[in-house]
């Protein structure tokens, strides 16, 4: 039994994870920002707009071709931008993905519209879309 154990233990152990790249340590860095601000960071598979005011959707599904947005934001079950998880100091290719987005985003997607984003933004903060205070 003891030798069992440990051999499972140095098959675990040289079976060492993989480094994390640079855009998974800014997911997470992202996720944790995200959260540190009150919004709820969901997948896409367990997506309940009815669970919170401010809903980010990691990997969010475009239209077919234009692929995933690293996450989706939503106020009050409408959508309302999009986020870039990029490594620190990475901008090159932003302004691209952002237009990919904005031409991916599914039909009939439930987003706030013009006269509701003015009034919006007099309400709630821009970084967070909480309320002010």
């Amino acid at each position: 039994m003891r030798r069992s154990r440990l051999a499972q233990r140095d098959r675990q152990e040289s079976h060492a994870p993989m480094p994390e790249t640079a855009e998974q340590k800014a997911r997470r860095e992202i996720d944790a920002n995200l959260r540190a601000a009150g919004w709820l960071v969901q997948t896409r598979d367990e997506l309940d707009l009815t669970a919170g005011r401010g809903i980010a959707v990691c990997e969010f599904p475009l239209q077919a071709g234009f692929g995933f947005a690293d996450y989706l934001l939503y106020l009050d079950r409408k959508a309302i931008g999009a986020v870039e998880a990029k490594a620190e100091g990475t901008l090159a290719g932003v302004e691209a993905q952002s237009a990919k987005y904005a031409a991916g985003l599914p039909d009939k997607l439930p987003a706030h519209g013009p006269a509701e984003d003015s009034a919006c933004s007099q309400r709630h903060s821009p970084s967070t879309g909480h309320p002010r205070t």
